[in-house]
């Protein structure tokens, strides 16, 4: 007695050597590959540096600082402030996850022993005109916090709270950096010479 499977294979054979018939060998191939499941489309990481960036001194309050270094302090104040350029999110994809990068200087004193927060800034600035008297106003929302940042010419991430972020794609979007502390962090801005070494906004995208 032929089985089943012997029965499936004398019928296709059938079928193949028919004139005239149904399907062709390569038919018969095709029909018995089994279904391909689209992989599901992977992350996409963009790189984003600042298109301005700048701090302020409440010391000297009407003196703009657009210069290698950023700072910030809680005693006689120092804040920076750093904007980007969010894209929209690539098609089927939404943001999964972002991170500021920035390297500590390498002035002796550029380590901080202090913690410090990743705030939005609300308010209008530009880095060539930003005094400590003209700053921009700040959100109450912290996106991230910097610890650990004792060390001088290292790199450090920061996770920020990506849904935040998500909301703004598309736009120009401006982050502060500030603390309550007395030891402040000296951090290579936009304007250091080395390309490795000014801070990056690295936004994950994935499916939605």
């Amino acid at each position: 007695m032929r089985g089943p499977g012997l029965r499936e294979r004398t019928g296709v054979r059938a079928a193949i050597r028919r004139r005239g018939g149904v399907l062709t060998a390569a038919q018969v191939a095709a029909h018995h590959q089994p279904a391909q499941t689209p992989a599901p489309p992977g992350d996409t990481t963009v790189s984003l540096q600042a298109d301005e960036d700048a701090y302020v001194d409440a010391v000297a309050a009407n003196t703009n600082y657009n210069d290698q270094q950023l700072a910030s302090r809680g005693s006689t104040p120092y804040l920076s402030h750093l904007r980007f350029t969010l894209p929209a999110a690539p098609a089927g994809q939404v943001l999964k996850r972002a991170r500021l990068q920035f390297r500590t200087s390498s002035d002796p004193t550029a380590g901080s022993t202090d913690s410090h927060t990743v705030v939005p800034v609300t308010g209008a600035w530009t880095e060539s005109a930003v005094t400590y008297n003209s700053r921009p106003a700040l959100s109450a929302s912290v996106l991230g916090g910097i610890a650990g940042a004792t060390a001088v010419s290292t790199d450090h991430s920061v996770e920020l709270t990506a849904p935040a972020l998500g909301g703004a794609l598309g736009s120009a979007y401006s982050l502060a950096l500030t603390s309550s502390g007395t030891d402040s962090p000296r951090i290579w801005s936009g304007e250091a010479g080395s390309a490795a070494s000014r801070p990056q906004l690295v936004l994950t995208f994935g499916a939605e």
